[in-house]
């Protein structure tokens, strides 16, 4: 499992997706273990096991920095840029290790920051996924056997340009429309005036025939 390994002020940080490799369209997410670099102190594992009993009840000594309910992450989809503010939860029964559940929609690299406080220090890290950090998101065909099905995004993004070219289509057969019934108007206003005229010269010949 590839994850990447920081240090960040007083902790550690051991970051990246949940379960690698990432598959596009596979639910996933953010893993963070945080551990303190500071002398071992003793924690309360009961904490967070939500008071259930362990095999022991003794203090256990470990650099896991557990209780943090002061972390949130953004996941960006680096390509696309877009972007969305997660908040992080501590994994029940283990102490520092700390997720928050998606499913990556699109393949490619992705960021983590990391935006909050532990203990009263400020945190404002910035991971990325890569072939020297985590895993990046592979597309679902790269694991399908024997066929290859296409993306939900794929098949999402044909639909929507069928949709696009059926309303261009609508669109031009409605200005066809318009342009014939603009030319049946103009051809019926025409023939009026033809026929007022008409009326018109019939009227002053039947006039000057009677003067002579």
């Amino acid at each position: 499992m590839a994850h990447e390994g920081r240090n960040v002020g007083d902790y550690n940080f051991i970051v990246g997706f949940i379960d690698e490799p990432a598959i596009e369209g596979m639910i996933n997410g953010v893993s963070l273990r945080l551990t303190s670099l500071k002398e071992k102190e003793p924690h309360d594992h009961n904490a967070h096991t939500g008071g259930v009993e362990q095999s022991s009840d003794d203090a256990i000594h470990s650099n896991a920095v557990g209780g943090i309910d002061t972390l949130e992450v953004e996941v960006t989809h680096i390509a696309s840029g877009i972007s969305k503010l997660m908040s992080l939860k501590e994994s029940f029964g283990i102490p520092g290790q700390y997720e928050v559940g998606f499913i990556p929609t699109s393949p490619g690299p992705y960021r983590f920051r990391f935006i909050g406080d532990i203990k009263g220090q400020a945190v404002n890290e910035v991971f990325e996924s890569g072939s020297k950090t985590f895993d990046e998101v592979q597309s679902a065909k790269a694991i399908q056997f024997p066929v290859q099905l296409s993306a939900p995004r794929e098949a999402e993004n044909a639909a929507r340009g069928a949709l696009e070219t059926a309303n261009e289509a609508r669109e031009d057969a409605a200005n066809v429309a318009s342009s014939a019934s603009t030319g049946i108007l103009l051809g019926a206003i025409a023939l009026i005036l033809g026929v007022v005229a008409l009326s018109l010269a019939v009227l002053a010949f039947q006039r000057s025939g009677r003067k002579a």
